[in-house]
């Protein structure tokens, strides 16, 4: 299953526009719905076709897109450009999108009412344009750099791909998030300029601008340059002398948790991912934070990568938390020195279930619990406690008729969970 996950991570995106567009089109056609009738009662005689041709069209590119998705590269760095690999995958999606403004115009106009047609902007206009965005880098960060080229230019090409109102666009910014500190002589100015449409992830920068120039950090290999929902912090977590931003990103798909990378930088050389390297997928990066008060922050994450016969469907509803600390170079795997507080769902489950129960049956939190310890390193623990409370030669004959099924899964879960 390991080998399937990434496959199916890469094509997230895509699927997940492909959807978006799909509903435009079911809206488009319910809005032609009126126009159809309309037009059929003030002249019968008059054909009417009641879905416009590019509407047409456009059904039949998302159809393709959907039977055949371009995945994208199952981690993005800062050597990969999307301006010149996104639109391979959205080609046929940006195409459709033309086409069903295309039919809403129709549609609008079969109600008498009236929709200019778009034209392209002028050189000129899109000069004004980039002169405007790009200040606006300038205005933000408080310095020039040719690296704002790269990011209006990127925009630019964007929005060359649909229409959209010029005169709306001038009008705009790029909004910005900066956040700036001093290191030795350097100023540091972390920046990660929004991106002006949704199908773009937002980049992250790191400059260090000193009295003689203006430098842009190179990133490690292991960093994910471009990110969703980005925000940043700056604190010196492992206490090491430099300062990391936190930057969170959004992996995709539809049971996708935002992801936290800490991003170490070690001015004047480069910037490191000081995220843990897990390479199992469901385990997800969330929050640092001190938990034995010795001023050195742990990693904490998610993890949703143990799936049971409880699950029937769907996003995996066991989660468990795991912990990472510094050990002076790297953030590690730390649970085997954690207590059982770290572990809230086991003291829950057991806290719950009364001391004389009987026939206790499988259910949701007992799975949580032998999740927890599984996590933990600790499910023989576990799983001998649960044994000796389960007393199911107690349960009636009407109940092992009807719960053998969940009763075997359980069994055959756990011996499962002790091959691995």
């Amino acid at each position: 299953m390991a080998a399937e996950i990434p496959s199916r991570r890469r094509n997230y995106r895509a699927l997940l526009l492909v959807v978006g567009l799909a509903l435009i089109t079911l809206l488009v056609i319910a809005a032609a719905l009126p126009t159809i009738n309309s037009a059929g009662a003030q002249a019968e005689s008059t054909p009417f076709n009641p879905i416009p041709a590019p509407l047409l069209t456009a059904t039949a590119l998302i159809r393709e897109a959907t039977a055949n998705p371009v995945p994208l590269p199952p981690t993005i760095t800062r050597d990969y450009i999307p301006s010149t690999t996104i639109p391979t995958v959205l080609a046929p999606l940006l195409t459709a999108t033309a086409l069903i403004r295309e039919a809403t115009q129709m549609a609008s106009a079969g109600r008498g009412t009236s929709t200019p047609t778009w034209e392209p902007p002028t050189e000129a206009e899109l000069n004004l344009l980039r002169a405007r965005w790009r200040q606006s880098l300038v205005d933000a960060a408080g310095f020039d750099h040719p690296e704002f080229d790269v990011i209006v230019e990127g925009q630019i090409e964007w929005l060359n791909r649909g229409s959209f109102d010029i005169e709306e666009e001038l009008n705009s910014v790029l909004e910005t998030d900066i956040q700036k500190f001093d290191i030795g002589d350097a100023e540091i100015i972390v920046m990660i300029p929004r991106s002006h449409f949704s199908v773009l992830l937002d980049q992250v920068y790191v400059f260090g601008v000193t009295d003689e120039a203006v430098h842009i950090l190179p990133f490690s290999d292991d960093v994910i340059g471009y990110v969703h929902f980005a925000s940043t912090h700056l604190s010196d977590h492992n206490l090491n002398g430099y300062p990391e931003v936190a930057v969170f990103y959004h992996p995709g798909g539809n049971c996708g948790i935002e992801e936290l990378q800490l991003l170490e930088i070690r001015w004047p050389e480069a910037v490191l991912n000081l995220t843990p390297a897990l390479d199992v997928y469901g385990i997800n990066t969330y929050a640092v934070k001190d938990l034995d008060d010795d001023g050195i922050s742990e990693y904490l994450a998610i993890d949703r990568s143990v799936y049971t016969p409880f699950v029937g469907g769907g996003c995996n509803p066991i989660q468990v938390p795991r912990y990472y600390g510094w050990d002076g170079t790297a953030y590690v795997d730390i649970l085997h020195t954690l207590d059982q507080s770290y572990w809230p769902t086991i003291q829950r489950y057991w806290g719950q279930l009364p001391h004389d129960a009987a026939c206790v049956l499988p259910d949701y939190p007992m799975y949580q619990m032998l999740v927890s310890y599984r996590t933990w390193g600790r499910l023989a623990q576990g799983w001998s406690r649960l044994e000796g409370r389960l007393r199911w030669d107690a349960c009636s004959a009407e109940v092992m008729k009807e719960y053998s099924d969940d009763m075997n899964a359980l069994l055959r879960w756990i011996a499962q969970q002790f091959a691995e």
